[in-house]
């Protein structure tokens, strides 16, 4: 055991050394561009797995300016992770600057990737308002990418760093009796995967069960180690035997790019024994639903009758309301009264037809005579006597009235 205690001890120092060495903040401007996870540096990356590119720049001095290029990458899709910021960090007592960003690339073909040469300039403040210039480049960097490996044997091609299944049963399924509907709420998470990339998830149908309703929600989310897809899928199962039900397992394969094979995520069967029909609750449903379906039609009839019956008050209404005097026939009939002067009269008429037809006083009497005719064209030429005649005529102001609103409401 001593001869061991040297190389432990040599062992307990050395790894906090080599441990700062790693996280230890160079004494200038620093580039550093790295792939992640660790399986694509070993052998290379899978068409549409994902690679994460993290790109950090650390400097013992706040930055002044930056400048990064990071060029187009070809036959790659490309997702934001987190984009370029700069913050503190603290190693050791020692206080740094650290410029990072992260991509998610998503190869689209076989072959050989390049990722062009990344390269960042600009200048760190030194202190006593001096300012030191620095330009940092990494050289290109080539992956492997693989096709589709034969030894895949689902119909869908799904690359995922890691799958989880959870569902929930709703009502719980040792409730349910023939006749019932269950709920099967499946959430399906899958790491370095979009939701664009997701396959369809059925429910594989057994005797004793039908799938009456479904839906799918999908979303993708992005965090700084890589992107996050979840799918929200639910069905729902009606019971149609006595017998005992299996419902089907759901199962999702997928290619582990870490272990270089295939795997799968998977839900197992649902074992369903029906409890006994309960006549009872059976009928009761039925007189429910029949009271209901009895208050639909009620409704409905009611509705149907009620449009020409609502039709008719509103025309009776609009008739009625054509009907009545309005405030300037009001007006009219309050100004000629039995003793009221031609004059009087005339002011009366010239301000009612003003209110009523937005006529003026010019040719007023032989406008009305042309509009309304008859009883009322005869009342306005005695008027139009009274007025103007040596003679003395009445104008009979109640009758003049009178026959003026009566044809007044025969144009309305």
């Amino acid at each position: 055991m001593s001869r061991f205690l040297p190389v432990l001890l040599f062992f307990g120092l050395s790894a906090p050394l080599v441990f700062a060495q790693q996280t230890a903040i160079p004494n200038k401007p620093t580039l550093t561009v790295s792939l992640e996870p660790r399986h694509v540096k070993d052998g290379g990356g899978y068409v549409q797995g994902q690679i994460v590119l993290r790109v950090q720049l650390v400097s013992p001095h706040p930055f002044d300016r930056l400048q990064l290029n990071l060029p187009a990458i070809a036959n790659v899709r490309t997702l934001t992770l987190s984009p370029p910021q700069t913050r503190e960090i603290h190693n050791y007592g020692l206080e740094g600057y650290l410029y990072e960003t992260r991509l998610a690339l998503f190869p689209e073909q076989s072959g050989m990737l390049t990722i062009p040469s990344v390269s960042v300039a600009g200048a760190v403040a030194v202190g006593s308002g001096r300012k030191e210039p620095f330009a940092e480049v990494n050289p290109e960097m080539l992956v492997t990418i693989k096709p589709i490996d034969p030894a895949y044997d689902a119909p869908w091609w799904l690359v995922a760093d890691a799958v989880t299944m959870t569902e929930v049963w709703t009502p719980p399924p040792e409730e349910l009796r023939v006749g019932d509907t269950v709920r099967r709420d499946l959430t399906v998470t899958v790491y370095g995967v979009t939701a664009q990339h997701l396959p369809v998830i059925e429910q594989p149908l057994n005797g004793g069960y039908a799938v009456v309703g479904s839906e799918t929600t999908m979303k993708t989310d992005l965090t700084p180690d890589g992107v996050i897809a979840t799918l929200r899928q639910f069905w729902a199962l009606r019971v149609e035997s006595e017998d005992i039900i299996s419902i089907s397992p759901i199962q999702l394969a997928f290619w582990d790019p870490a272990a270089g094979s295939m795997a799968s995520a998977s839900l197992p069967a649902k074992r369903i024994e029906p409890l006994p029909r309960d006549p009872a609750a059976r009928r009761a449903q039925l007189m429910s639903d029949a009271i209901t379906a009895h208050r639909n039609r009620r409704i409905s009839l009611f509705a149907a009758l009620s449009i020409p019956v609502l039709g008719l008050l509103a025309l009776i209404g609009a008739l009625f309301y054509k009907a009545l005097p309005t405030r300037a026939d009001r007006r009219l009939s309050q100004a000629c009264i039995a003793n009221a002067t031609p004059a009087a009269c005339f002011r009366a008429v010239t301000q009612w037809s003003h209110d009523s037809f937005g006529t003026g006083d010019r040719n007023l009497i032989k406008y009305l005579q042309q509009t309304f005719g008859g009883e009322a064209a005869e009342r306005l030429n005695t008027l139009q006597l009274a007025l103007f005649s040596a003679s003395d005529v009445s104008a009979e102001p109640k009758r003049l009235a009178r026959s003026l609103v009566a044809a007044a409401r025969r144009q309305r």
